[in-house]
């Protein structure tokens, strides 16, 4: 029973560190890029 409860309280953090995980990696592909595209310009 305790390990539900655990469960329940981990389940919402876990989406949430996932999710910042990958806006960083999208951020961290999409930076250069965007350097990029205004360098050459």
């Amino acid at each position: 029973r305790r390990l539900q409860w655990f469960a329940t309280l981990v389940e919402p953090v876990m989406i949430i560190v996932l999710g910042g995980v990958v806006l960083v990696l999208v951020l961290a592909v999409m930076l250069p890029i965007v350097t990029l595209n205004s360098a050459i310009r």
